[in-house]
């Protein structure tokens, strides 16, 4: 019986099981899998993965965002706008605001 590769120990984070080709594949930049996962999970708004092969994504630091899911880098914030780390937008800062006075 042929053994089938779902249950192949080498199948790490970062790949996946392609069913259809019965081949493990690499996870593209932008996307993660944990172990014997099926599929690659494109990274969430407010996350990025800028390599291959990884097993989780990366929040977006603060004053950048990533609006999309699957994004492969963070945007800056544009001028007179801020973000917490991992936002998926920037908020324009008010008249009164002051970057060391939040918290």
């Amino acid at each position: 019986p042929k053994h089938h590769k779902t249950e192949d120990p080498k199948r790490k984070a970062g790949s996946f099981y392609n069913v259809t080709s019965d081949e493990c594949e690499v996870c593209p930049a932008g996307s993660f899998s944990k172990a014997d996962a099926v599929s690659c999970t494109p990274c969430a708004a407010g996350t990025y993965n800028p390599e291959t092969k990884q097993a989780a994504c990366l929040p977006c630091q603060e004053g950048t965002f990533s609006s999309d899911t699957g994004s492969t880098s963070c945007s800056a914030c544009a001028a007179g706008s801020v973000s917490e780390a991992g936002a998926a937008e920037c908020t324009e800062c008010g008249p009164h605001y002051h970057p060391d006075s939040h918290q």
